[in-house]
């Protein structure tokens, strides 16, 4: 792993939103593994929430991408970020559900928010050529130019 990527060629913006998605994946996976329903259940999932509002909003604000990047939908944002709607809308249908008693609903919806917007999206930043990959794959050589030409995502 390079943290010459993470902590020079980073944004402050796309470090904050790496954070919060460790977090949130971090909680997601104790809210997944424990019992359900109870006190402690109810309060992780709070903060797995707001943090996955937090991941959500936070993604607004990295627009990394070039029409170079197979990824690219154009105004700095690619197919990932089409994911930030899916996720608030999978939340707060989620929280409904669970509100008004339908626990399978809730259940099926805040498994598919964790593995879409959380395992999916995760996956799909370390593809060759995106920023992550760079952190954990880029040669030397790459990041050395990237440091040179001054490249901040």
């Amino acid at each position: 792993m390079n943290w010459m990527v993470f902590t020079d060629l980073t944004s402050l913006p796309t470090q904050f939103h790496w954070v919060l998605a460790l977090v949130a994946l971090a909680i997601g996976v104790v809210v997944l593994m424990r019992r359900k329903g109870t006190r402690s259940h109810v309060a992780l999932g709070w903060a797995w929430i707001g943090t996955m509002l937090l991941v959500s909003l936070s993604a607004l604000f990295v627009s990394n991408n070039t029409p170079e990047d197979a990824l690219w939908l154009g105004f700095g944002f690619s197919y990932v970020h089409l994911l930030i709607p899916f996720t608030l809308t999978f939340v707060y249908v989620g929280v409904r559900s669970i509100r008004r008693g339908r626990v399978k609903a809730h259940r099926a919806l805040m498994t598919i928010t964790f593995f879409g917007s959380l395992v999916l999206a995760g996956a799909l930043t370390f593809l060759p050529g995106r920023h992550m990959h760079t952190l954990f794959f880029g040669d030397e050589a790459t990041v050395a130019q990237q440091l040179k030409d001054g490249v901040k995502k």
